[in-house]
């Protein structure tokens, strides 16, 4: 599991990174600028926590019940997984329009 920060600054930092491992991500509620952090929430992927006690207890719950840290590891895993590859789809999409142009 991992705890990102800036949750509860500005907003929280990039919730990728450690959700790409499968593993649970929680973090502060300043969240909303971030789709994907807001994606985790939706899927059951990210856990937001409120304040130090809130953190403790999520924390704790995770580390007692393993089955159920799997599983929202596995949600993340897959929420960054299926919306992976739009790199390669963009440059797919230039090197078709510039094949295009060359008959133009």
């Amino acid at each position: 599991m991992a705890y990102v920060g800036g949750g509860f600054g500005v907003n929280v930092h990039s919730t990728i990174e450690p959700a790409v491992y499968g593993i649970p991500v929680l973090f502060g509620p300043r969240f909303h600028n971030s789709p994907d952090a807001e994606g985790l929430v939706a899927t059951g992927g990210g856990i937001v926590v409120q304040d130090q006690m809130s953190l403790f207890h999520e924390l704790s719950k995770l580390i007692i019940d393993v089955k159920q840290r799997k599983e929202i590891g596995k949600i993340a895993g897959r929420y960054i997984k299926e919306r992976s590859g739009a790199t390669k789809h963009i440059v797919e999409d230039i090197e078709y329009k510039k094949i295009d142009r060359d008959y133009d």
